[in-house]
Order: structure tokens, then C-alpha cells, then sequence
């Protein structure tokens, strides 16, 4: 069945290829627009040059995951084997909180002997609280007198205070699952006890396979990213970093040029002391360190296996800034280290390498592809020289092949239109810094990422970072206007092409404002939907729930049936999943009745050792945002950003739940009413006319009288009900509420 899916992914990049290849030799010798002056000629070279580039790329990713490669963890029998390992989370401003739930993320994890797994924080911001919350936690904490060389000096000052055979690099919101190690440290036991016995055999040292000096496990994130949340998206579309961490790392397995991440990372300190420890003097310290070590003579491995998750960042200008540190740093990484040139790697090593640092070029390329249709249709400007017949028999196959051999090789975790949209983006903050960069005006200054959710852009702000879009949006309308002018014309062949550039790329530009314009946090707390299971004691009963969502503050409980749950005082829960229990008090907020029963409830107290719990409860488990693509519909992309920016927040404020009835009572006095909803509180009634008061004895405890009062005359489209408040409603105890209440229903 492997070999199989391997032969059906050649037969795609040989359509590629062939189509690719077709595509071009017509774009070279026929489609450049010479005669039509310097300034159309210059643009149409420079579109083509980049068209060859994009191509380039493409087929170094689609030769990478022609045949992926996913290493499988070894079995290791004798836990004797297991070696030391320093665990590194670098610091400098994050805060407490954020750290606590890494810390006890790190001492959950499982090892054969926990006496061998040292932590430690890294504080680059010298904090006498974070010093304190270390010593609280029981793990290590070192400091240093300066803050030189940012991240990659804080590493390496830690090394020079441990000596753990590996260590594990962490950036500070990256909380370990428990069985981050086990899926982890097997691949170097077993690498080195297979170096060793061929050592035994007699094998030279430089005869022996290559050691093992990396291995980088999927960094993905437990809340929806900025792409997600900002385009309404979390529940279509996978986190824009998954395509990186689960597509195009693991196929470059095959070349051992996997990039170190800076995070969730396993290296040799052998490896790292070869080469002089983490790299200095780049703001990007994580590939140039990675691609030392390769060159160094090591292996590296990429795994699929998630065993940690992060906080996804939502500050708009911090995410700008992150993405122009990265792209700079990996400009940097290609000046002092330059791939194509260096020794001790390979030819596909240093493709690789060259790829994934002109990656970051792609905001000129997305630039180019924006205004070169603009060009034509707005200022006469001839880009590329063709007519209709051409561009459907020579460029339409090699965009419908593209477009299939990305989705299919990428598993739909991405495809070309979302790439499309993240360039768009992210073009007019990271093409000024790429170009700044390759002309050697260089960032210094390593920035943090900033990791919560109390920065909010301003209306200023927005409009200052939506003017590139905003122009290229106006000059695409009135290109696409003119377009629809000249389908009159004789010349019309020329302009429908045009126009069908100029409105997918309309699609793309209104996705990147609709992204520039945010969406506002609804809540600081992110709520995670989980398989758990939560137990209520009320009145010396026990309730069980199934929950619908939990987060750090609070739980979203799901029941079909209505219970009545007193929202004046606290109580207690037990919240359930796998190995973990957690109990804490609880107060009840809201009741939703919409679908089923969904009670809403608020943390107020909780043991420190119960919050402990509670992070492992929560964090310790594979995100449940999406993995692939779920949604590819254009019209549902426009459809959710306008409609759901025009709604308002709906808080659900009922204590209590709304039941259905449709039943008729007869009350003490032989009258018969028609209920038709009952809250514990108040009854609805459907009515001849008002009666004051009305009386109705329980089914279940003929005993036990309801003793209603009317209160409001409710007037609708389908007629009058009359409203009934329960006079003695808290006198009854709730299990007789229930007992009744389920009678009703089952009648």
C-alpha cells in the first residue's frame, strides 16, 4: 500500500513537471512583451524570473514529500538505557502564569527514572518573582549578568552550567504533553547502541553511520491562531504552521536538512559542543544552528508526533514583527552561512537550505503577481503577451495540475488558495524587510513574540496597516471595472484573462483586510472542547455531565436532561478526563437552552494542588482545533467575515433552564391550563383568560402543591400566554423537582 501511494505521488510530479515545463518553454519564447518599451519588457522579465522561482520551489517541496519519510520510534526494553536530560525554558518577559502551566507541563512528563530529567528556566529578565516560582516548583533557575546575544545566549550560558548528555529546548509557552521524552529520547539510545556495536565489530569511527544530533517534534498550538481567529476560521481550516511542522519538515527526512525550530526540540550537547554551541549574531539563532549541526556530520529527524502544545500569539503588529525577525534571520543565516557554498553538506542539503531561505522571498513574488495585472488593465502596461486560446492550453493545465499535486501531497492541510491569502497578508510588513535585509540593513534587536491577549490593535493602527491593501484593493476594483469595459471591444480575449487574474486576486486582498480589520477577543480564557465528564453535588445528589467546553475559568456543561442547579451558592465539581481528576468549587453563571442543556459554570476556588491537576487535564492531550482543511468554499470565506462581523455578543443571562412542556395541568381547583414552557421558577401558561392564582398539585408528590401567582400578560404574534411565578419554588427540594419534571417529560 506504501509503495503504492509513493508510485501515485511520481506519477503526480512527473504531471508536474511535464506541465510545468510546457508552461514555461511557451512563457520564454513567446509570452515576453518585446517592443512595447524598456519599462513593460523589465516587468514582464521580472514576472517571469519569479514564475521560474515559484516553480523551483514547488518542485524541491513535491521531490521532499515524493516519498515521506516518518521515522518510527524504536522499542527500548532496558530503562537502564534511558540517559540524563536537561530540559531548557528560555525566558526573558513571559509571564508567571504562563510559565507555571510550562513548568508543571515538564515535571508531568514520564521517564523511567525522573532523577535523570533536570529543569531548568532561563530567566534573560533576572526576576526575583520567576526566581521564587522556580524554587516553589522544585526546578532549577539560572540567570546571567546580561542579556548578549538574546535567546542564543541565554542557551548557551545554560550550557555552560549543566551537563545532561541531551537537552530539550523550550520556548516559554510550550507546555510538554507526558510522553514528551518517551517519543522522543529512543531514536538517539538506539542510534548510539548501533554505533556502538558496530564499534565492538571493529568498524572505524568514520565508517559508523551518522550520530544522531536533533530531533524536532510538530509545534502546534492549543487556541486558534491569529489566521484562524481573525478570519472566523478556527473551525474550517488547520493553524497556519501546521503545513511547516507536519507537511514540509518531514519531508526533508530524506535529505537530513530538517530545520531545528528553536522549540520542542531534542539535540545532542555533542553535537551542540562540536559546533560551538547555539549560533550568536543571528537574530533567527534556531536554523542556522540546526544547519551547523548537519554540517557538523550529524542526522536529524523530524517525527509526527505531537507531544506539546503553545500559546498562538494574537497581537497583530507582534505576529508582523515575529514573521519580518524570521525572515530576516533566515537572510542573515544565508550571508554568514550560505548553503549553497559552505562545506559538509549535500546536494540536496544545500537545495534544500536555499529553498526554504528564499521561502521568505515570497512576499516580492505575491507583490508582483498583485500589481502586474494592475499594470495592464489600469495603465496599459503589457506584462505578459497573450491571448485566450493560449492561456487555456498552455496555463490552465499547469494551475489545475499545481493546485491538485498541493493538495494531494499536502494531505489538505494546505492548498494554494490559503497560500495565497498568508502572502497576501503578510506582503507589505515583510517586503520592505527582506529587502532591507539582502541590501545588508540588518535587524539587530531580538524581539519577543508577545504571548497575550491584552494587546489590541487601534482603529489607527488598522488603517495604517491596511493602506497597502487598501490601494492595491482600489487599483484591482477599477482594473476589473475597465476589464468589463473592454469585453465589448474586439480585443476582448486579452481582457477576460485579465480579469479572471485581477478577481482571484481580489479574493486574496479582501481576505488580507478582512484580516487587517481583527475580530475582538470575546474572552481572555480560551475555551477547549473536550471528551471529559464532570459530576455536581446538589442537596446530596450527584449529577453527571458530559462537558461541551472547559477552559481555565471556567466549564460548559451538556445534559439532556433539565436539572435544577441553585445559582446563590457555590458547588461542587469533579471534572474527569483519562488519568486525571480534578475538583474545585464552582458557581453557576448561565443556562443555555437552545440545544439540550448547556449550564455554564465559574471557577472560585481551587486548590494549588487541584490547579496542577486542572493544567494537566487540559493541556496534556493533542489540540482539538483542525488538523485539515474542512471548508474550501470561496463564498463561505466572504460569507462568515461579513455576516459574523455584523453580529453582536448574545449572552445567555437564564439561571435556570427552559423546558419545553405542551402540557395541560388540572390544577387543585378542577380548572385544566396549558403549560407551555416551566423554568423551576416560572410557568407560561396558555390561557382562556387570567386566573390570579392557580394551584397545582405534583404527579409524582400529590402532597406537594405548586402555588402560582400571574404576574405579566405576554402578548405575540401566535397569541396571549400569561406568565406564573412559583410562589414556593425554593421550598421544594431539588430531587422532588427533578422526580416531577422527568415525569412531565416522559408523559
Amino acid at each position: 500500500m506504501e509503495t503504492e501511494k509513493i508510485k501515485n505521488k511520481r506519477y503526480w510530479l512527473i504531471f508536474y513537471v511535464l506541465f510545468s515545463s510546457i508552461y514555461f518553454v511557451w512563457r520564454i519564447f513567446f509570452t515576453l512583451p518585446i517592443g512595447y518599451g524598456w519599462f513593460a519588457f523589465s516587468c514582464g522579465l521580472l514576472l517571469l524570473v519569479i514564475e521560474i522561482f515559484g516553480m523551483g520551489e514547488f518542485f524541491i517541496h513535491f521531490l521532499n514529500v515524493t516519498k515521506l519519510v516518518v521515522p518510527v520510534k524504536p522499542e527500548i526494553k532496558d530503562e537502564r538505557l534511558y540517559p540524563d536530560v536537561d530540559i531548557f525554558i528560555a525566558t526573558y518577559n513571559e509571564s508567571e502564569e504562563l510559565l507555571y502551566k510550562t513548568i508543571i507541563g515538564c515535571k508531568n512528563m514520564r521517564y523511567p527514572d525522573l532523577n535523570k530529567v533536570h529543569i531548568y528556566l532561563l530567566d534573560d529578565g533576572r526576576r526575583p518573582t520567576i526566581k521564587q516560582l522556580a524554587k516553589r516548583l522544585g526546578v532549577g533557575y539560572l540567570t546571567r549578568d546580561n542579556n548578549e546575544h538574546a535567546k542564543a545566549g541565554n542557551l548557551n550560558h545554560a550550557l555552560s552550567q549543566t551537563s545532561s548528555p541531551y537537552i530539550v529546548t523550550l520556548d516559554a509557552d510550550m507546555i510538554p504533553m507526558k510522553n514528551f521524552l518517551m517519543e522522543s529520547l529512543p531514536f538517539f539510545i538506539e542510534n548510539e547502541i548501533g554505533r556502538q556495536k558496530l564499534r565492538e565489530q571493529g568498524i572505524k569511527e568514520k565508517e559508523l553511520p551518522k550520530p544522531l544530533g536533533f530531533i524536532q517534534l510538530p509545534q502546534v498550538f492549543y487556541n486558534a491562531d491569529i489566521f484562524q481567529y481573525y478570519l472566523y476560521s478556527e473551525d474550517r481550516i488547520p493553524n497556519e504552521q501546521d503545513y511547516f511542522y507536519k507537511d514540509i519538515q518531514l519531508g526533508k527526512n530524506s535529505s537530513n536538512s530538517v530545520i531545528y525550530g528553536g522549540s520542542n526540540t531534542v539535540l545532542s550537547r555533542k553535537a551542540l559542543e562540536d559546533i560551538g554551541g547555539f549560533v550568536t549574531g543571528i537574530i533567527t539563532e534556531d536554523i542556522a544552528t540546526g544547519m551547523q549541526i548537519q554540517r557538523a556530520g550529524y542526522l536529524s529527524y523530524a517525527i509526527d508526533s505531537i507531544q506539546a502544545s503553545g500559546l498562538a500569539a494574537h497581537d497583530l503588529e507582534g505576529i508582523l514583527k515575529q514573521r519580518n525577525r524570521w525572515a530576516r534571520g533566515c537572510i542573515q543565516t544565508f550571508r554568514r552561512y550560505c548553503p549553497l557554498f559552505v562545506s559538509g553538506l549535500s546536494f540536496k542539503q544545500r537545495l534544500n537550505y536555499t529553498n526554504a531561505i528564499f521561502y521568505w522571498y515570497n512576499s516580492l513574488k505575491r507583490f508582483c503577481y498583485l500589481l502586474a495585472p494592475i499594470l495592464f488593465a489600469v495603465f496599459n502596461v503589457l506584462v505578459v503577451k497573450a491571448t485566450l486560446i493560449q492561456v487555456l492550453i498552455f496555463w490552465l493545465p499547469m494551475y489545475v495540475i499545481t493546485l491538485m499535486t498541493l493538495r494531494r501531497f499536502s494531505r489538505n492541510v494546505r492548498t494554494m488558495k490559503w497560500t495565497n491569502v498568508y502572502e497576501t497578508i503578510l506582503m507589505p510588513s515583510l517586503l520592505p524587510a527582506i529587502l532591507l535585509e539582502s541590501i545588508g540593513i540588518s535587524m539587530k534587536k531580538f524581539e519577543v513574540t508577545r504571548k497575550d491577549k491584552t494587546m489590541v490593535h487601534k482603529n489607527s493602527d488598522v488603517l495604517k496597516l491596511a493602506v497597502p491593501h487598501l490601494i492595491l484593493m482600489v487599483l484591482t476594483v477599477i482594473g476589473m471595472m475597465r476589464c468589463i469595459y473592454y469585453l465589448f471591444t474586439p480585443d476582448w480575449s486579452s481582457y477576460v484573462v485579465v480579469l479572471l487574474w485581477l478577481s482571484m486576486n481580489s479574493y486574496c486582498l479582501l481576505m488580507a483586510i478582512f484580516f487587517i480589520l481583527g475580530r475582538p477577543m470575546q474572552r481572555l480564557s480560551d475555551r477547549f472542547k473536550m471528551e471529559a465528564t464532570v459530576t455536581i453535588h446538589v442537596d446530596d445528589e450527584i449529577y453527571m455531565f458530559d462537558v461541551y467546553d472547559v477552559s481555565e475559568h471556567g466549564v460548559c456543561l451538556l445534559s439532556t436532561f433539565p436539572y435544577y442547579i441553585s445559582e446563590e451558592k457555590a458547588h461542587q465539581l469533579t471534572l474527569k478526563r483519562d488519568e486525571y481528576t480534578v475538583n474545585f468549587e464552582a458557581e453557576l453563571l448561565r443556562v443555555d437552552s437552545s440545544h439540550d442543556y448547556r449550564y455554564v459554570f465559574k471557577i472560585k476556588r481551587m486548590t494549588e494542588k487541584n490547579y496542577q491537576e486542572f493544567i494537566k487535564l487540559l493541556y496534556d492531550r493533542v489540540p482539538h482545533l483542525p488538523d485539515r482543511i474542512l471548508d474550501s468554499s470561496i463564498i463561505n470565506d466572504i460569507k462568515l467575515n461579513i455576516f459574523e462581523r455584523q453580529k453582536t455578543s448574545k449572552e445567555f443571562l437564564r439561571k435556570r433552564p427552559r423546558v419545553a412542556l405542551s402540557k395541560t395541568f388540572v390544577t387543585k381547583t378542577g380548572e385544566q391550563v396549558k403549560a407551555i414552557n416551566f423554568n423551576y421558577q416560572y410557568f407560561l401558561f396558555d390561557l382562556d383568560e387570567e386566573l390570579p392564582e392557580v394551584e397545582i398539585p405534583l404527579f409524582t408528590h400529590p402532597q406537594i402543591t405548586l402555588k402560582c401567582e400571574a404576574i405579566q400578560t405576554i402578548t405575540r404574534e401566535d397569541g396571549t400566554y400569561y406568565l406564573y411565578e412559583i410562589k414556593n419554588a425554593k421550598d421544594i427540594p431539588s430531587v422532588i423537582w427533578h422526580q416531577e419534571v422527568s415525569y412531565w417529560l416522559k408523559s
